[in-house]
């Protein structure tokens, strides 16, 4: 999949490394760098916050548990307005493929946000308020404090904003898998507390 993304953005993605170090109570110590996901190199922080044109596509993958599986893909575009379509055009869009969006916020701070919501009994209908809450998912990283899952029943959002002002508007689609991101955590925990708990272990010969 990495291959065929590179192909249409005509650019190489950059693999998302992050570092684990997990030290348990009785001091044996999980180390592991885990691929969390794929971004598109040439685009920065200074890039998305600056006011050039740009188009970036940001994939999130399960850790080595779920064999690297697409867990999120979020695309970024900023382009002069006469490039983009009108935001009317792009909602028109979305409900051809998918129906009316179970959340819709005309004119919000971010400006136009249009959101698609997933449950066990299939798209959940039109809402009055945002529904989900926080939906994004970064990658993996351990905690052994995680709150509990507030929203259980979403399993997977499709969330649009287009950003219009004068001269150049931004558009990004986010779309998340949120099922596959709670296997991806529980697992990986799973598997981690399993490899730091009590077992024999060789005794250091550090001259103290």
């Amino acid at each position: 999949m990495i291959p065929q993304i590179e192909s249409h953005l005509g650019g190489e993605l950059s693999p998302m490394v992050r570092q684990q170090v997990v030290t348990a109570p009785n001091g044996r110590q999980f180390e592991a760098d885990l691929t969390v996901g794929y971004e598109t190199a040439a685009v920065s922080i200074y890039t998305t916050m600056g006011d050039e044109p740009f188009e970036s596509v940001k994939l999130i993958t399960g850790t080595p548990v779920l064999d690297g599986r697409v867990i999120s893909i979020a695309r970024r575009i900023r382009k002069p307005n006469a490039e983009l379509p009108e935001p009317a055009e792009v909602l028109a869009q979305l409900a051809e493929l998918y129906g009316e969006p179970t959340w819709l916020l005309p004119d919000g701070t971010f400006g136009l946000e249009a959101m698609y919501v997933w449950t066990k009994d299939g798209q959940m209908p039109q809402q009055t308020e945002q529904p989900c809450g926080y939906t994004g998912y970064d990658g993996y990283a351990f905690d052994d404090q995680r709150p509990p899952d507030e929203h259980p029943e979403c399993l997977a959002v499709l969330s649009m904003q287009y950003h219009s002002k004068a001269g150049q508007s931004s558009l990004s689609f986010d779309l998340y898998d949120l099922d596959l991101a709670r296997m991806d955590v529980a697992e990986t925990d799973r598997q981690i507390k399993a490899a730091v708990a009590d077992g024999t272990v060789k005794p250091s010969d550090m001259k103290l």
